[in-house]
């Protein structure tokens, strides 16, 4: 998908709350900023970043 895009890992980061989607996006190699899953326990701990809200998020990209 990034070649479609024609974007570099580097550039591009995976905003995501699931453990399958953390893994699958690090697995790749790219970043990934963790929405904090409050309702139920998912292991988030291998994103680079795990925040609570879109705020939060905003300000990680920004960077």
């Amino acid at each position: 998908m990034l070649e479609l895009l024609n974007v570099s890992p580097q550039e591009a980061i995976v905003i995501e709350d699931s453990y399958s989607g953390i893994l699958s996006a690090k697995k790749t190699g790219l970043r990934v900023i963790a929405f904090e899953e409050t309702r139920m326990p998912i292991d988030q701990s291998i994103a680079d970043f795990i925040t609570k809200d879109m705020l939060s998020i905003f300000n990680i990209i920004k960077k």
